[in-house]
């Protein structure tokens, strides 16, 4: 296949009307299953657990792992719900600045994840010692080769720092097939950070014995499911995706 033939296919998969509502779809119901478990694990986080009581939460939290948690679901809500409204406002230049912010919220769940104190360190480190421990190459370079740092920069040429490259991406021609990869990135993100958080949530509750049910709303997490597989059904673009570039608005879909 040509040049030309593969961003034709890219683009006709991009533009599949059926695709472009099933992107959406998974990116509000995202949107609505962190916000709403972002908000209980604070919630809980602040209400419970033993550190106010032995006094290691600086804030006066129960436990500072729950909240350190709640608020990155509540980030990622935030900025997927943006994405998705910038999108519709045909500002695809904005979602991929959003994305590469996702993408940070997507590399310390996994940190959170893989170890529960992470989550408490995080949320009580000055900046001084953020930039030393938790910038995205920290995070990616401790992954051994989950994330690649290759991956991170195309972001940040695409929709992080104002570059040639990402002013074409999104303001030259085929601007519309190029907003709905970036779309795609969103969700496909989203997926990702969506299952750090429940690995964690569920290392969380384990270690001390509790039910997620009262932190992850069951009804929630199965409109998710429900949208993921109608998404997966409708969306060819991994199908079609290119070798990676940065050209190509980001990483290859199925690299995560």
């Amino acid at each position: 296949m040509t040049d030309a033939e593969s961003r034709e296919a890219l683009n006709s998969a991009a533009m599949e009307e059926t695709a472009r509502k099933s992107r959406r779809a998974m990116c509000r119901a995202l949107a609505a299953a962190f916000e709403r478990t972002g908000q209980l694990l604070r919630t809980s986080g602040h209400l419970s657990g033993p550190q106010r009581v032995d006094g290691t939460s600086p804030f006066g939290n129960g436990d500072d792992r729950l909240v350190a948690l709640g608020y990155l679901g509540e980030t990622a809500a935030a900025l997927i719900a943006g994405g998705v409204e910038l999108i519709e406002r045909e500002n695809p230049y904005a979602v991929a600045a959003l994305n590469r912010q996702l993408v940070e919220v997507e590399y310390l769940t996994w940190a959170f994840a893989e170890d529960q104190e992470e989550a408490s360190s995080w949320l009580r480190a000055t900046k001084s010692e953020r930039l030393q421990h938790w910038q995205p190459r920290h995070l990616y370079g401790r992954s051994q080769g989950r994330f690649r740092g290759r991956d991170y920069q195309e972001h940040c040429e695409v929709g992080g720092h104002p570059t040639p490259v990402g002013m074409r991406t999104v303001f030259g021609p085929g601007a519309h097939p190029s907003a709905e990869i970036i779309l795609y990135e969103t969700a496909n993100h989203g997926l990702s950070t969506w299952s750090y958080l429940l690995s964690a949530i569920g290392a969380h509750c384990q270690s001390d014995g509790s039910d997620s049910a009262h932190l992850v709303p069951q009804e929630l997490a199965e409109a998710l499911q429900a949208a993921e597989a109608r998404w997966r059904e409708a969306d060819r673009l991994p199908a079609v995706w290119p070798a990676p570039s940065v050209d190509s608005a980001s990483d290859h879909p199925s690299s995560r």
